[in-house]
């Protein structure tokens, strides 16, 4: 169920357009999946490795590689506050997916 303030279009959206991403592997669609279901209605998402893995069926080494991947293209921002603090992921959007021949 979306979150008030964020539509659910717009959420639909943003997955959407990450599965049809040839750049991201399957794991990174779900841990972007993940982040969408945590979103507050701001768009920032938080829950932890542990968490994302368990719901998204990763280890969490891969779930640490999605985020950096996922931050790299960005469709995510990691906010890391400090030690012992949880990270902020906000929501950036779907970004334009560049041509698969060039």
């Amino acid at each position: 169920m979306a979150n008030e303030g964020v539509s659910v279009l717009a959420e639909l959206r943003a997955l959407r357009s990450a599965s049809s991403d040839w750049r991201l592997s399957r794991g990174d669609v779900g841990v972007f999946a993940v982040l969408l279901q945590h979103m507050n209605a701001v768009g920032v998402s938080w829950p932890g490795p542990t968490r994302i893995g368990r719901l998204a069926s990763l280890a969490s080494r891969n779930v640490k590689a999605s985020l950096q991947r996922l931050g790299a293209l960005q469709y995510v921002e990691v906010i890391r506050p400090g030690p012992r603090k949880a990270n902020r992921v906000p929501i950036l959007g779907p970004p334009p997916v560049p041509s698969q021949k060039g």
